[in-house]
């Protein structure tokens, strides 16, 4: 990862979710923390985000997941789609939690869950992943080398053994 030298040539995201999601400019809105972390600044966002659940206007999803070396910690990842869109939010978690390394493919892939243009997203990774990707930190794997050749890495997901995803009734850096 690396430092932005210019600014994006676009409109980024964050904290402008809820608008283009209204204007139908954007489909997906990605938000998480520690479960009961949230701020209240972006509780009170996201209470915005549920009168518009209420109405029907955007769908909700709540995720939880285990921390990566915390069991005292569950990830909650809470996703906003628009109607006809809510595959969105299973593909997204899918990508999250299935990815052992995140580079410039799973950004790419990211970035058109949430609604960015090709042209953007090109822009996006290269200047954020102009050489190699860096570990997920929400997938684990454990690896065994045998007789000095190359690890055997088997993957596991957090996912496995937290809950699933759960339907409600009501980090990112470029939401």
């Amino acid at each position: 990862m690396t430092e932005f030298t210019e600014r994006p040539p676009y409109l980024i995201h964050t904290n402008r979710e809820l608008g283009l999601m209204l204007r139908g400019e954007k489909p997906l809105a990605s938000f998480a923390d520690a479960e009961g972390g949230y701020p209240l600044s972006m509780l009170r966002y996201l209470r915005m985000f549920d009168r518009h659940v209420a109405a029907g206007q955007i769908l909700r999803r709540d995720s939880f997941d285990q921390f990566p070396g915390r069991p005292d910690l569950r990830l909650q990842r809470i996703l906003y789609a628009l109607p006809g869109e809510e595959w969105r939010m299973e593909a997204m978690i899918e990508l999250i939690m299935r990815s052992p390394v995140w580079g410039a493919t799973e950004e790419r892939r990211e970035g058109e869950l949430l609604g960015y243009a090709d042209w953007m997203n090109d822009w996006w990774i290269g200047q954020r992943y102009p050489i190699t990707p860096y570990p997920n930190r929400f997938a684990t794997s454990a690896c065994k080398s045998a007789s000095g050749r190359a690890p055997q890495c088997e993957m596991t997901s957090p996912a496995a053994t937290a809950p699933r995803i759960s339907d409600s009734s009501s980090d990112a850096s470029r939401q």
